[in-house]
């Protein structure tokens, strides 16, 4: 993981509260303690706490031993007691925030009891002005009895029409007899054939929405080069490469600012980029194919403004305006392409665009 994005983490662990902190045996956890150590602890007690429960021979302590946070049974003695996890049971790795170094100062001597956490808060609220102390008071006796309130539990009001779970439905009529009979045999032979129409049904639509965790870009690219989005390093690997071993090739036309263009040179392809507002088309610098133009296409479409998608299109498809970039600083047979071989795909998207 890159330097830039552990202090991201961070920064997400420092200002940003999980749901699972709401509850009240994670609650002393909140923007103190980094999100993966949290959802540590949320694994371990889904996945165990019910199982074993108190029995400390049953949990083994891992969790405890690996990690230095509370395990199973530690956390159900916690919630026997309504006490939530303390500071003092996380490891301070797990509390350690930031990249500076921060001096993480630990609480000295035993956890506080229940009386001395009540004596404590009580002696911070006689610090307040008289009306402040006065509306703390107000507030505790709500709490403690809670019969002296107004507040009342909403009353409950039945839905109309017929109840959820109530079998009696209406009759068929004719026309819905027949189209159900009709479809009886399509939908048996789509359960069927379930998983593979999951599989499919990204590419009948067009086009396949890759994760979007920031790679999104790289991700499209996979599907192409390599028909897996989960290999869109092996793309960072081969433009890294690219751009190492020519180097000349991309500094001295000035054309870093787009890494399509990069794309479309590494593997000799074109690159197609659809948005809103400036769809444009991407060729290689040069040729690297024997005697032969790019015949093969890399389909982007960006979306959402913040996010690419790969777009699955028939060959020949009308082609937006080639690059710059392309036309003035790449090789002779690259420039002759926009007015040979690709001429009828952009003249065919200027009519479609409107444009003369």
């Amino acid at each position: 993981m890159r330097l830039n994005e552990i202090k991201v983490e961070m920064e997400k662990s420092r200002t940003k509260s999980l749901h699972i902190t709401r509850y009240q045996l994670f609650s002393r956890l909140k923007c103190t303690v980094s999100h993966h150590a949290i959802s540590l602890l949320k694994n371990e007690y889904n996945d165990r706490c019910k199982k074993i429960g108190t029995n400390a021979e049953a949990c083994g302590c891992e969790m405890r031993n690996n990690y230095g946070l509370p395990c199973a049974h530690e956390m159900c003695e916690l919630m026997n007691t309504y006490t939530p996890i303390d500071l003092l049971d996380v490891h301070i790795f797990w509390k350690t925030l930031d990249m500076e170094g921060r001096n993480f100062q630990e609480k000295q001597g035993l956890r506080q009891t229940s009386s001395q956490r009540i004596d404590e808060l009580v002696a911070m609220m006689k610090q307040y002005p008289p009306d402040q102390q006065y509306f703390f008071a107000n507030v505790m006796y709500n709490i403690l009895f809670p019969e002296s309130t107004n507040l009342k539990q909403p009353i409950y009001r039945p839905h109309k029409g017929r109840p959820k779970h109530n079998p009696t439905k209406k009759d068929k009529s004719g026309w819905e007899h027949s189209e159900k009979n009709a479809t009886t045999g399509l939908k048996k032979k789509q359960n069927s054939n379930k998983d593979s129409k999951q599989d499919a049904d990204k590419k009948s639509k067009g086009h396949i929405n890759v994760r979007g965790d920031g790679h999104c870009g790289f991700r499209v690219i996979a599907t192409f080069e390599y028909g897996d989005e989960n290999k869109w390093l092996d793309v960072r690997r081969d433009l890294q490469d690219e751009l190492t071993k020519h180097v000349e090739l991309h500094r001295d036309r000035e054309v870093l600012g787009s890494l399509s263009m990069v794309v479309a040179t590494r593997y000799q392809r074109i690159v197609t980029s659809w948005s809103k507002n400036q769809p444009v088309t991407f060729l290689p610098l040069e040729t690297r194919l024997v005697d032969q133009p790019p015949s093969i296409y890399i389909n982007l479409a960006y979306v959402w403004s913040n996010h690419y998608i790969s777009l699955h299109m028939p060959p020949n498809i009308p082609l937006p305006p080639i690059f710059s970039s392309n036309i003035h600083n790449g090789c002779s047979d690259v420039q002759q392409w926009a007015s040979t071989i690709f001429k009828d795909q952009l003249d065919l998207y200027r009519q479609l665009n409107g444009d003369k």
